[in-house]
């Protein structure tokens, strides 16, 4: 089975997507979907019904192990790449399972960060244009009751765009950790 050597694993609306786009272009690189989310597969099983970005979520993420790893096979580039930004929100539900698959070399790790604050609202407009029913104020608010009702974490603005212990799980648990900052 064939799996990534790097992962672009956030965060969510800090560049992630034009630097895939930069990235899908190089010969050596394939990058064949952005955000499978293959490691975070259990958390997206779990989400409850009342998020209503759940659908999606299931219909675009690569749950199937067999179906992750056809994504790379065949490929004759040097770099496979995974970029999938809600990774480094779930550090503690991918980063043992990417550390499963090592086979004597340690992936690369690239996270992509962003002031927070432009980050959280990024976030939220992204999801007000079609999801969103409350001000950027009451959005955050509802974070807590999303989280208890077993939100997928995309609706976490401020979740996501706290990076400490994200950061410094994934460089105490790989070798070679890039921090990109957006600005």
């Amino acid at each position: 089975m064939n799996y990534p050597n790097l992962y672009i694993v956030g965060a969510p609306k800090a560049g992630t997507t034009s630097l895939y786009h930069y990235l899908s272009q190089h010969p050596d690189i394939t990058i064949p979907d952005k955000e499978p989310r293959f490691f975070i597969k259990d958390s997206i099983q779990n989400i409850s019904e009342a998020d209503p970005i759940k659908t999606y979520l299931l219909r675009s993420s690569v749950l199937d192990e067999l179906a992750y790893t056809n994504l790379y096979d065949n490929k004759s580039e040097k770099i496979k790449c995974d970029a999938s930004t809600q990774y480094l929100y779930h550090h503690s539900e991918v980063i043992p399972k990417i550390q499963q698959l090592k086979d004597g070399n340690s992936p690369k790790i690239l996270i992509l960060l962003r002031n927070p604050i432009d980050r959280a609202f990024s976030n939220y407009s992204h999801i007000s244009s079609t999801f969103e029913n409350f001000s950027f104020d009451k959005a955050i608010k509802q974070e807590a009751i999303r989280r208890q009702k077993g939100f997928n974490s995309f609706w976490f603005y401020i979740g996501l765009s706290t990076y400490a212990d994200s950061v410094r799980a994934y460089k105490d648990s790989f070798d070679n950790v890039k921090v990109i900052l957006f600005e």
